[in-house]
């Protein structure tokens, strides 16, 4: 046993068989515990030169080196609006939409909506901030104000900060129905 060249694992696995009375196995041991691994043939793939060549003319025709790809037309523009456009950008004018149309249903529907939003937002804000200095007073009067005074003021300036980018989305809303 000890003249074979056997693993630990193969030596322990034919001990414990031969113990329990199983007939020892007839493959070879030494490579026995490992998979086999299976070679595939290599996949035929273009075959370099080793140093390379000229071309000829034929192969690199065939390859379609020499095609020439088909002329697309791009979709015509109109030459009358583009030279206004272009006219309008150049006196420092915004572009003219293509589409001069008055509003949507919708749209009106949807700008009243965003505009009572705003509103009641705005409203929503300053009855929170009401609420938090109305809590600073209440805590003041128990005595626990060191406790809450800087939480409760971080909340109001974060309010008074979102008061003030809707205040300034409204100031631009106005200054847009002013130019139109």
């Amino acid at each position: 046993m000890k003249a074979l060249n056997l693993t630990t694992l193969q030596r322990e696995t034919i001990m414990t068989d031969l113990k329990n009375g199983k007939a020892v196995p007839l493959s070879s041991l030494s490579n026995s515990t490992r998979a086999k691994r299976i070679r595939y043939a290599p996949t035929q793939s273009i075959l370099l030169a080793k140093r390379p060549k000229k071309r000829k003319r034929d192969t690199m025709v065939s390859c379609g080196a020499y095609d020439v790809p088909p002329f697309v037309p791009q979709p015509r523009v109109d030459r009358e609006k583009e030279k206004e456009r272009l006219q309008n950008i150049c006196f420092g004018m915004n572009e003219i939409p293509d589409d001069e149309e008055e509003p949507t249903q919708k749209e009106v529907n949807f700008n009243l909506e965003a505009r009572y939003f705003k509103h009641e937002r705005m409203k929503e804000l300053m009855n929170e901030i009401e609420e938090r200095i109305q809590f600073l007073k209440e805590v003041e009067e128990l005595g626990y104000k060191r406790k809450y005074e800087l939480e409760i003021k971080n909340e109001i300036a974060q309010k008074l900060q979102q008061l003030k980018k809707l205040s300034s989305l409204q100031g631009m809303d106005e200054k847009q129905k002013e130019k139109c």
